[in-house]
């Protein structure tokens, strides 16, 4: 009884913190008085917060204020410290690790990259960790690493991932153990999702979808209620009998090599090194670059389906190697779900492409700034 009554006092005290933390952080100059008022925080509750936020170094006293029309002491102004620490991103995918080191404003300070090849790949995020850590100038507050396949957030484990061959494989506690700081393991596309609504969200949408297609074809949810998920998407059966799987790049290259065979002519080579030579292909009127661009929409219109019709975000982001096939796709889709939906609906959700191939990484730092401190 006493330990739950302590655990819950915990996570009040941490709740409170990360609530004024994140005021002092969206409101540059606040005052203690002020952030009682926005909180509903108490007084002493505020100050007591404030100086072991400044004792830390993440908050920082600016100078005073106005007073106000009755007169009276003049209020200090306080402001976030994002230079304070630093954090740590991973983000795992396909063949490469991506890391980078990060203030805790989200600005990326310091990229490392690393080919897994034959490392355990363990050793591998050890490897990029190492490398991160070595050019730090503060101290380490946190890692955030991505991952593709189902994950367990709250215990740090990874449920089932086909491409690493994990099966409930524990990442946070031996990482933590290892370097001393939390360590926050999540889907690479619901970490991609964060960052789109951070890093580049000019509708100012809250509630996305991310379809993230390489070797993967994942989703990725976050929404204004704080409702976020990630999860694999291949195993979906399709209307035709396949799988969303036949979406994945191996899958992809094997259907343009079948559609080269039975085809005199087309610019496309079998080995399909980009999809931007299959956007240009189709816009030059190769008729097979046309085919396959028209097969992977209408693939893509089923999945885009079973997503407006199950949550209605106000955004679905294609992003990944696919997105690069551009404006054509896009394009098909949005025709192929005209015959689908009322206009009226489809007037409520916006199709775009995410072209950062980072953008997972970038989601490593959010999400992990944001499960530490409540930013973001």
């Amino acid at each position: 009884m006493n330990r739950h009554h302590k655990a819950t006092r915990q996570q009040l005290k941490k709740h409170n913190r990360q609530l004024l933390l994140r005021s002092i952080y969206e409101q540059p100059g606040c005052s203690r008085a002020t952030l009682s008022e926005e909180t509903g925080l108490a007084k002493p509750t505020v100050s007591d917060i404030v100086s072991e936020l400044m004792g830390q170094g993440l908050v920082e006293e600016t100078g005073q204020g106005a007073s106000t029309a009755g007169g009276g002491k003049r209020p200090t102004l306080l402001r976030f410290v994002p230079i304070a620490r630093q954090v740590i991103g991973i983000a795992i995918n396909d063949d490469v690790i991506m890391g980078c080191l990060a203030n805790l404003n989200a600005a990326i300070v310091a990229r490392h990259q690393l080919n897994r090849a034959d490392l355990p790949l363990m050793t591998a995020i050890e490897y990029v960790i190492h490398a991160l850590m070595a050019q730090c100038d503060a101290p380490l507050l946190c890692i955030g690493l991505g991952v593709p396949g189902i994950v367990d957030e709250d215990r740090g484990i990874v449920q089932a991932s086909t491409d690493l061959g994990w099966s409930q494989v524990p990442i946070s506690a031996p990482l933590s153990a290892r370097y001393r700081v939390p360590v926050y393991v999540s889907n690479n596309t619901e970490l991609a999702a964060r960052a789109r609504i951070v890093y580049d969200n000019p509708r100012g949408v809250k509630n996305l979808a991310v379809v993230l297609i390489n070797h993967t074809v994942e989703i990725g949810l976050t929404f204004a209620n704080g409702y976020r998920h990630g999860s694999d998407l291949r195993p979906l059966s399709l209307a035709d009998g396949t799988t969303v799987n036949a979406l994945s790049h191996d899958q992809v290259l094997m259907r343009l090599q079948a559609l080269l065979a039975a085809s005199t002519q087309s610019s496309l080579s079998a080995a399909l090194p980009t999809y931007l030579g299959l956007r240009q292909a189709f816009l030059d009127g190769d008729r097979v670059a046309q085919q396959l661009v028209d097969e992977l929409a209408a693939l893509l219109v089923q999945v885009y389906t079973w997503i407006i019709g199950l949550v209605r975000p106000e955004e679905i982001v294609l992003a990944g190697q696919l997105s690069d096939t551009g404006q054509p796709l896009l394009d098909a889709i949005q025709r192929g779900l005209a015959l689908r939906f009322p206009q009226t609906m489809l007037e409520t959700v916006h199709l775009s492409l995410a072209n950062r191939q980072q953008l997972t990484l970038r989601g490593a730092v959010v999400g992990a700034l944001h499960r530490e401190l409540g930013l973001f």
